[in-house]
């Protein structure tokens, strides 16, 4: 019997992780198709952002407001938090938030200019690159399964 290697955790939370770029693409059905990565793909590095920068980030980008909420069941008035922000501030959130999240790329196709240039790695051509959808879904794919999401939904659906 094989013994079980332990597993170190790091718990250095903006190590971040390589990820092997693949392509997407969204189907009529508004289902979107993931391919496999090349062999040699392009890798992009990203990292989970902790509820400590969440918090930072949010603390910046909006202000925690409470309002009172009558409560049908109860007939009490019930605090209901939420975050009370204006659209720069939104917009100015999810640039950070993405600005943390991709902390490197290769410089090697697809990440090359029309020049063949390196696209240079500054929070501008962070922001660029989610707006590419292919892009965008791939960051987005890449930090669910490094969460677990993806498994937990595959999980969900075979417990259907």
């Amino acid at each position: 019997m094989k013994e079980a290697k332990a597993k170190i955790f790091n718990l250095e939370s903006s190590a971040g992780e390589w990820f092997p770029f693949f392509e997407s693409e969204v189907m009529a059905d508004g289902e979107v198709k993931y391919s496999d990565p090349a062999k040699d793909a392009a890798k992009v590095k990203l990292r989970q952002a902790d509820p400590d920068v969440l918090e930072d980030i949010y603390t910046q980008t909006g202000k925690e407001e409470v309002d009172r909420v009558l409560n049908p069941k109860s007939h009490t008035m019930d605090r209901v938090p939420f975050r009370k922000q204006t659209a720069e501030q939104k917009k100015l959130e999810r640039e950070l938030i993405w600005d943390y999240a991709i902390m490197d790329w290769e410089d090697r196709a697809p990440f090359l200019q029309a020049d063949g240039s390196p696209i240079a790695k500054t929070v501008d051509n962070k922001l660029k690159l989610m707006g590419i959808g292919v892009f965008g879904r791939f960051v987005t794919k890449c930090l669910q399964s490094s969460t677990g999401m993806a498994e937990l939904k595959e999980a969900e659906r075979k417990n259907l």
